[in-house]
Parts: C-alpha cells; structure tokens; sequence
C-alpha cells in the first residue's frame, strides 16, 4: 500500500522543520510502510511587520497529487509586539531584574535583561501570546489551504502580521488516499517577524537648547522608529540607528569626547551643535531605512511625523 507523502516544494533560503508521520486509522496498522517526513512551505525565511505570510504544502501518493485532502492552519502568534513592551518598561523595573541576576554582567539595555523585568513585572511565564484571527486566519476568511489548481499543491495567504515576534503555524492535513485509506498528517514550521520601520509612521522630534554660546545653535534631535501598526522598535538598537551630519555642524556628545546617549524607552537621541544662522541638514537610517532629511536649521517645538 502506498502512504501519501507531504512533501516540502523547494524555494531557495526557505528554512524548513520536518516532522514524523502520524497516521491513522488502517494507514496505522501497517507498521512496515513506508514513513517519510513532512514540510510546511514558508516563501521567505523571515517577515517584517506588514508583509504577508504564503504558506504551501505538496500531497502527493507516490508520484502522483492527492486531491481532495483537507488542510486546516492553527496559528500562535505574538499579543504585542516585544519593541513596544520593552519601551514600556521604568528604571525600577530594569533595576529589580538586575539585582535579581547579580551574577550576570546585564547592562540597563541588555535586551534578555529587559526581557526577563517584563515577565516579573506582570508575572508573567511568557510573553503574551493569541490566535490572531481563529476561524479566519486566511486572505479569504478561512483557515484552510486549498488546492487551487488541482495538482495536489494546497496553498493559503495569511496578512495579519501585525506584531513583531515568533510566529508558531501547525497545520492538520486529512483525507483519504486513491485506496480508500484515511491518512493524517501534522506539519510544523516557525518564523520570526521583525518590526518594519514606517518613515511616514516614525516620529520625529527636534528641541531648541537654551544656555548656548551667542554664535552657535544646539538642537536635541529625538525620533521614536515604529512601524505602521505603531508597534515600536524599542530599545537595543543603537548599533542600527546612524546618524549623520553635514560638515557644518557635530554632535555635543562628540565634541565632549563622551559615549553617545542611550534611551531605554524606545527613543534614539542626538544633540546637534552648528553656528548660528547656518543651514543644517541631519540624516538617520534606521535597521536600513533612511528616513526622510530633517532640517535642524529652524525646528518647531513639537513631534512631527515626516513626509515619506
């Protein structure tokens, strides 16, 4: 008796977690079978926040599709998005889980630090977890991949990925086989979603300094990176925020000869310093996104949300 197979349909970087056979009924009792594992398909290896997830498994019995089956998606996807759970985070909170790993070298935006000061803060076991949208998880309302085009290929489009984080699909496959034997088959696969920096989204915040010398300006440049869902970067990431100056002014913190200013609250902040009157341009990318030039010569003193 041939066992169907779910097979993996190759995409290059596509990581894949493979899982043993769980048959059942009659398929069960022969112990002799053939048994081969089974791939859930993912078309990239990881997302950012906002873009769409395409899931595919092949059914075959032998060389030959197996029509008919029925292929349901769980999904267990974050609740919030860690960014913005970090941000939320006080001193005191920080402070308490570093007194608790006194044994560890943790600094104050050490991320597994901060991590672990959200979980006691809420008592939390874990970070908070759901089924996005049970019932409907699908493009079209269903959580079932279908085989459009009857070539033993089931296929679906989830759009929800609104939170950056671990994202846990397990899909249940079920049928029979061209020899009447029902068949079930589990598939795993995990991956990560990572907060896609918005430029419209992303706020920027420029403050005029007072007590400066007569001939020079100082303004505090302050942008929050976040993502269209508002979901926030967070804080940790100073190594991928850059900063750059044109050559008419520099920063305070360089200028001192001190380490550049680190936020924990999900803020990314620098202080330029350029002679009065002059016109000066500031540029940042952030995990690779330029967001747009901000002029420093004349800012207001509010947030603003740049034009992308």
């Amino acid at each position: 008796m041939l066992v169907p197979e779910a097979r993996l349909i190759f995409t290059p970087g596509v990581m894949v977690t493979s899982v043993p056979w769980q048959l059942a009924s009659s398929a069960r009792a022969d112990r002799h079978g053939p048994r081969a594992p089974g791939a859930l398909s993912l078309d990239k290896k990881d997302y950012l926040t906002g873009e769409e997830m395409q899931l595919a498994v092949e059914i075959r019995q032998g060389f030959e599709p197996l029509r008919g089956a029925t292929v349901r998606a769980v999904l267990d996807a974050p609740a919030a998005g860690v960014g913005s759970l970090l941000a939320s985070l006080e001193p005191d909170d920080i402070q308490r889980q570093q007194r608790k790993n006194h044994d560890r070298k943790d600094r104050a935006n050490d991320r597994e630090t901060r991590i672990g000061a959200i979980l006691s803060k809420y008592k939390w076991d874990g970070l908070p977890r759901c089924n996005p949208d049970p019932g409907g998880l699908f493009v079209d309302g269903t959580e079932l991949l279908h085989d459009v085009n009857g070539d033993g290929i089931y296929t679906n489009t989830f759009a929800k990925v609104h939170a950056e984080g671990v994202y846990n699909w397990t899909l249940f496959a079920n049928g029979t086989d061209s020899d009447g034997n029902p068949f079930s088959h589990r598939l795993d696969q995990s991956t990560l979603a990572s907060i896609s920096i918005s430029r419209k989204a992303t706020t920027i915040r420029k403050e005029t300094l007072p007590k400066q010398p007569p001939a020079f300006t100082a303004v505090k440049v302050t942008i929050t990176p976040q993502d269209d869902f508002k979901e926030l970067l967070g804080p940790g990431f100073d190594d991928t925020v850059i900063w750059a100056v044109n050559e008419d002014g520099a920063f305070e913190h360089v200028q001192k000869h001190e380490p550049p200013p680190v936020n924990t609250d999900g803020t990314y902040t620098r202080t330029v310093v350029f002679h009065r009157g002059r016109r000066l341009k500031l540029r940042v990318s952030v995990n690779g996104v330029v967001l747009p030039t901000i002029d420093v010569t004349f800012p207001p003193r509010h947030s603003e949300t740049p034009d992308t």
